[in-house]
């Protein structure tokens, strides 16, 4: 049944209103999805829609609130961080969905081509802040999900702690050891050594975090007693009839040479170098060294590549296949530069990464000219030669409060853990 004269009466009634207070209505409209399709007297449909925004606010409020081992049981389970990106892209749809259509819904009849850019332009940059931040949202979930299933899933290691299905998980580990591996393996390199050697302890309660660093070139790392590590490297490891400074006996050198010197020493295993070198420093610490964390060159460039992902895919890829991919293949460029620069959708995307690296240039050259860097290049200039005559002069010092040998390296960790140290804590070699 069409409807009524009155019913349309009041339905242009209600676009009688400025094009801002349309796009206003619409846009803050997102803070509780409905609203907006009441005020253009969509009663039913906007009633609807708040009632299950006011749900889903209320459930989340209580998981948030009252259900916090819950959400780290979630955080675990990768079928449901799976089911969490579905759910975050269909919302993150249905918000555009709504502010699409309820600006539409409230915009004056009568609006001018001004009003409905400057609408146009607003509307369109809020969806595309939503889909960024839906993005961001979806790959740290996507992340999360296949660190749990790395970390948590078939793979094989002597050095793994078990941990039983309880109702509270950090009950099992009231201190949680995680060593932390830089290594500069990658393409091209032959070997691997891990430079950085760090061992973050974390109190499962508090939260309060020690972090702790030890030196590459340390020798003479220790193994637990009973081992078969310990059998083989009884005084640590090192070569008791070799030269004083020994290189491939240093710390850095134990996670490639320690398995080929012992290669039955660990049993089934995916990376014998870090379960090496989980041992030995845990017993160098006196901490059982629960899971590890290993960065390596590929690992440190995905980090910025992953960093820059939302952007990359929602803007230059399509960017690319609209635009530049077509005028290296069949268009203008083709023509102009193809003789030179070549042809095809890939020199396209060539074209695009040169340009990317031509206006990145550009970009720090102004900012190495504006006022603000200058400014600030002083001010650190300063500041280094304040420090290097305070050092110098005697008046600046680093404050030792105590040397430690190896062998009480725990005792050092102790002390970190009381939380009474302002100076600096050094192991002795």
């Amino acid at each position: 049944m069409a409807p009524s004269r009155a019913s349309r009466a009041r339905r242009t009634t209600s676009r009688r209103r400025s094009a801002f207070a349309a796009l206003t209505i619409a846009v803050l409209g997102l803070l509780l999805p409905g609203t907006a399709y009441l005020a253009a007297r969509r009663t039913k449909l906007g009633s609807t829609l708040i009632v299950l925004s006011l749900a889903l606010y209320g459930g989340a409020a209580y998981v948030g609130l009252r259900k916090r081992d819950a959400v780290i049981g979630w955080a675990l389970d990768p079928a449901l961080l799976l089911w969490m990106i579905v759910g975050l892209v269909a919302v993150a749809l249905t918000w555009i969905v709504v502010l699409i259509t309820s600006y539409k819904m409230l915009r004056p009849l009568t609006a001018g081509p001004g009003s409905r850019l400057l609408g146009a332009l607003v509307v369109g940059a809020v969806c595309f802040a939503l889909t960024v931040s839906s993005a961001t949202g979806a790959q740290t979930l996507m992340a999360q999900r296949g660190l749990v299933k790395k970390v948590f899933g078939g793979t094989k290691s002597q050095t793994r702690p078990t941990i039983v299905a309880k109702k509270d998980l950090w009950q099992q580990l009231p201190r949680l050891n995680i060593l932390l591996l830089g290594a500069d393996d990658g393409p091209g390199r032959d070997d691997t050594r891990t430079d950085t050697v760090m061992v973050a302890s974390i109190d499962t309660k508090t939260g309060n975090t020690s972090l702790i660093s030890l030196t590459r070139n340390f020798m003479r790392m220790p193994f637990p007693a009973g081992s078969k590590l310990h059998e083989k490297f009884p005084t640590g490891f090192w070569d008791p009839n070799g030269e004083k400074e020994q290189s491939e006996y240093y710390l850095d050198a134990m996670y490639r040479n320690v398995p080929k010197l012992c290669p039955d020493c660990l049993g089934p295993s995916d990376n014998k170098g870090a379960d090496v070198l989980k041992l030995s420093v845990g017993e160098a610490l006196g901490l059982q060294i629960h899971y590890y964390v290993q960065v390596n060159l590929a690992g440190f460039a995905q980090l910025v590549e992953n960093a820059a992902s939302p952007l990359t895919a929602l803007l230059i890829g399509p960017l690319a296949e609209a635009v530049f991919m077509p005028y290296m293949t069949d268009g203008r460029g083709a023509d102009m530069i193809g003789s030179w620069f070549g042809t095809g959708p890939e020199r396209g995307l060539a074209l695009l990464f040169t340009l990317a690296g031509v206006l990145g240039f550009a970009a720090t050259a102004v900012a190495w000219a504006s006022r603000s860097y200058r400014r600030l290049s002083a001010e650190w200039a300063a500041g280094v030669a304040h420090c290097l005559t305070g050092l110098s002069e005697g008046w600046l010092t680093v404050p030792i409060e105590g040397v430690y040998p190896l062998a009480q390296a725990a005792d050092m960790h102790r002390r970190l853990e009381s939380r009474q140290v302002a100076g600096k804590l050094l192991l002795k070699t």
